[in-house]
């Protein structure tokens, strides 16, 4: 009984969490469920979609080089690294884990990747060794297949965040680049570029 009890339940506390069918003013919700209807939304929200398997393409071990510089007027520097792409939850997510050097610093990144259902855009959580504190974005995918992020950048200098752009562009099976964009002197300049190529 419990057991039946717990998985038509479910679907009522997912969508409690998630605010799904909120009637009313924002943050509040329905009294009225109708419990077919909450389970075939949160089915429908939790499902995997076309975009999460292209996001489970990139699944696998990669070579990375980079390229970046501090400002429009620098020169560029040249570093490298591995990355490593894992799927998580069934395929909904995809943990990237980077490790190499940048400007001659031991560097290691974890980056997550998803597809929200409910909100219609992927998103990206990165966090390395440098920082103590999560950067966020969320974008949008063109008919080329590249997918364009944007976010608030923090740190030390702007720690209430400035705007920065991430574009993510699939080359083929076994190779995939990633460029970010600063906002410097009020100006948007392109200060990284990292290709990946597979290596397994």
């Amino acid at each position: 009984m419990r057991t039946k009890t717990l998985a038509y339940s479910l679907p009522i506390l997912c969508l409690m969490s998630c605010g799904a069918f909120r009637d009313g003013k924002p943050g509040t919700r329905s009294s009225e469920l109708d419990p077919a209807e909450a389970a075939h939304a949160i089915e429908e929200a939790s499902s995997i979609g076309p975009e999460h398997e292209q996001l489970a393409s990139f699944v696998g071990a990669w070579t990375v080089k980079f390229k970046h510089r501090s400002g429009p007027m620098s020169a560029w520097q040249e570093d490298s690294g591995t990355a490593t792409c894992k799927s998580a939850l069934g395929g909904r997510y995809l943990v990237e884990e980077i490790k190499g050097t940048y400007g001659g610093v031991p560097y290691e990144g974890y980056r997550l990747h998803g597809f929200d259902n409910l909100a219609g855009y992927y998103f990206n959580i990165w966090m390395d060794n440098l920082g103590t504190w999560p950067v966020t974005s969320h974008g949008t995918k063109d008919d080329e297949g590249v997918i364009r992020y944007i976010g608030r950048w923090k740190d030390p200098e702007t720690p209430g965040g400035r705007p920065f752009r991430t574009v993510i562009r699939s080359v083929s099976e076994n190779e995939w680049q990633l460029a970010f964009y600063d906002t410097i002197d009020g100006e948007e300049v392109r200060i990284l570029e990292a290709t990946y190529t597979r290596s397994n």
